[in-house]
């Protein structure tokens, strides 16, 4: 909170948490996809963070090989996760 110089708690987001994932934005939305869970598991999901309700929704995952250390970018209204 920039207002009242202090942190405010989010909703959590869901799915395991990750090292070596790619995020970008579309609009107002935040997006996360991709990386590797403690497990050392490789993960594909795809998380939508809308920060106008609060609230997170999976998307279809991200299709073919999953990526470490991607670069992730918006385009207009199209995300992309590269490299």
């Amino acid at each position: 909170d920039p207002v009242g110089n202090g942190w405010l708690e989010k909703a959590p987001m869901p799915g395991p948490a990750r090292w070596a994932a790619a995020s970008f934005t579309i609009g107002n939305i935040g997006y996360i996809s991709c990386g590797i869970d403690a497990q050392n598991d490789e993960l594909s999901d795809l998380l939508a963070y809308n920060p106008a309700t609060n609230t997170w929704t999976s998307r279809a995952p991200m299709p073919g090989p999953v990526r470490r250390f991607a670069a992730g970018f918006a385009i207009g209204q199209s995300g992309y996760i590269a490299c």
